[in-house]
This record gives C-alpha cells, structure tokens and sequence, in this order.
C-alpha cells in the first residue's frame, strides 16, 4: 500500500482531544493478553502472536528515530487514534485495574516518543500507573539480579530508569526505553 499520510505522537494527542472514544480496552486485545502474556510476570509466552497483532492493529512503517507514524489508509489511520485515545485515556483513570494498565503500558512501547510527547502535551497520567510502572521496573531489577546474564550496564539502565520516573525526566526515559526493551525480551 502506498502511505497515505504522516503522523508525529504529538499530532494524534491533538486529535484524539477532539474525539470522544470509548475508553475501553478492544475485546481482541484482551483475547490477545489472556492468552499469550503472563500478567503476573510481565512475560509474552508467545511473542510471534503479539508481534502479528501488532501487524495487524497498528500501522506497520514507523520510524523511531525520527518519530513518524506511517498511515496507509483511513481505516489505519482511524484504528490509530482510537488506540492512542484508549491507551492515555486508561493511563489516566485512577480507577483502571492493574490488568488494563500493564496491556496499556506495554503498547505504549510501540508509539515512537510517547512519553515525552505526552508529558509535552501537558498530559498528566495516574498515580497508579505511575506505581505499576515502578513496579514493573523492580521486576525488572529483580529478574536481572537473578540473571546470570545481566550486565552491570543493564542494572545502571534500571536504576536511572527508576530515577526518571521519580523526577517526571521524560525524555530520559524516553531514551532508555529501546534499551530498556532489549533487556526484557
């Protein structure tokens, strides 16, 4: 398909402020987590199936480096924003279960600068998202201090990591977050 249109993190929160979507998580994506992620680990069983959906769910020509989402078609396009809506929206309620804020905070891992385009655009998130992502990050630590091969550098990563969250260092955390990645997977 040919690309339609280009879109920056920062352009898609300017629309999606406009739109009143639902703020629940799609039944496809639920189906998708209960059966390939394990929530209680922060573990993809099955990381083919979740990189298939991704395919399918999100546009597919994103360049990170320069921060631009790709579109090829309306649909595309309007399966975007409904995401990106859901996704903040979710991040925002104090009331979201622990379940909805781990599928929410592993998908932001797919938006090209989506935490300092957030913090940009004055989006303020929930104090238990803001928990679960600390904890996210001591399972991390936990599982790299079990690891036999986790590096000293992986550890600094966590630690500077867990320092960005605490001071609101978007952008820091913004620039681990690909490294970050490496050591989960």
């Amino acid at each position: 398909m040919e690309i339609q249109e280009q879109l920056t993190i920062e352009e898609i929160f300017q629309l999606i402020k406009s739109c009143n979507i639902k703020t629940e998580i799609p039944n496809e994506t639920y189906e998708i987590f209960d059966v390939d992620f394990d929530f209680e680990n922060w573990k993809w069983q099955d990381k083919h199936n979740f990189r298939d959906f991704i395919d399918n769910n999100f546009p597919r020509n994103i360049n990170y480096q320069e921060n631009i989402i790709y579109i090829e078609s309306l649909f595309e396009r309007n399966l975007l924003i409904r995401s990106v809506s859901w996704i903040v929206k979710l991040l925002q309620d104090e009331q979201a279960t622990s379940k909805e804020l781990k599928i929410v905070l592993e998908l932001t891992c797919i938006m090209p600068n989506f935490w300092q385009a957030s913090h940009n655009e004055g989006i303020v998130f929930s104090e238990s998202s803001k928990k679960l992502a600390l904890s996210y990050l001591k399972h991390l630590e936990i599982d790299l201090s079990t690891s036999h091969d986790a590096s000293i550098s992986d550890k600094e990563r966590i630690r500077n990591l867990y320092h960005s969250l605490d001071n609101h260092l978007w952008k820091d955390i913004e620039g681990e977050h690909y490294q970050i990645q490496s050591i989960y997977d």
